[in-house]
């Protein structure tokens, strides 16, 4: 019995692996959730419902086991989905400000060290340029997440910097992270409002559902202290 729990996690994934190389069933998080949802109700559901009718046990019992153990499915095919095929993160926020206004200032470093400090610490930022996205800049430094720990090598390479569109894109690697793909987009919807959106595709292995969950958390505190710098700034101008 101390071996089931293992045994049946490879025939899981290794039935989900097959089932997505060949066939065109959905990969990633979506895939992995419907692959899970749908063994659950193939192999272990007829199951629960027998064991139900030989026992004696109110409605309310047998329903919220069978959601528990449904849960259990979709979530460990969703984690299977992340760390097969990595996730896709999507923040986005208004700000109270201008599009270009935003634009100007998320080009600037001391902007990305204002809005990343408390979550994540760098090292050698004197010697990042004033302008921290500018096209084929390479950026190698060494990250402390909430600024404790032992550091790890991070690369961050601006791919692309739009300034028509509002688009910046970066690829980054480091650590146990083998894939960080990051666009930055300011869509303007007024004269005083704009709306800023963080798209990540992260991949690291067997680590990538926790990784998932600390960028979903990052990017969302990026955006919150967005807003904070937006506000100091209006603050300092009504007093100058």
């Amino acid at each position: 019995m101390a071996i089931h729990p293992l045994v049946f996690a490879v025939v899981f994934s290794a039935f989900f692996l097959g089932l997505r190389d060949r066939t065109a069933f959905p990969a990633g998080v979506r895939g992995g959730a419907l692959y899970g949802i749908g063994v659950f109700l193939v192999g272990s559901l007829p199951v629960f419902l027998l064991v139900y009718a030989a026992m004696a046990m109110t409605t309310e019992i047998a329903v919220l086991w069978t959601v528990q153990n449904a849960m259990q499915y979709l979530i460990a095919g969703a984690v299977m989905g992340s760390v097969a095929d990595g996730v896709h993160i999507q923040a986005a926020v208004e700000l109270p400000a201008p599009a270009n206004r935003v634009w100007d200032l998320l080009l600037r470093k001391d902007t990305f060290l204002e809005i990343t400090r408390g979550m994540m610490a760098y090292e050698n930022t004197g010697t990042w340029p004033e302008t921290l996205f500018s096209p084929d800049t390479t950026l190698t430094t060494r990250v402390r997440p909430f600024g404790i720990g032992p550091a790890s090598q991070h690369e961050v390479r601006v791919v692309q910097v739009d300034a028509s569109q509002r688009v910046i894109q970066t690829d980054e690697s480091g650590g146990l992270v083998t894939t960080w793909q990051h666009t930055m987009r300011i869509e303007s919807l007024s004269d005083q409002r704009c709306r800023y959106t963080d798209r990540i595709f992260l991949h690291a292995g067997i680590i990538t559902p926790a990784i998932g969950l600390f960028a979903m958390v990052f990017y969302r505190y990026r955006q919150h202290r967005w807003k904070r710098l937006l506000r100091r700034s209006v603050e300092k101008s009504g007093h100058s």
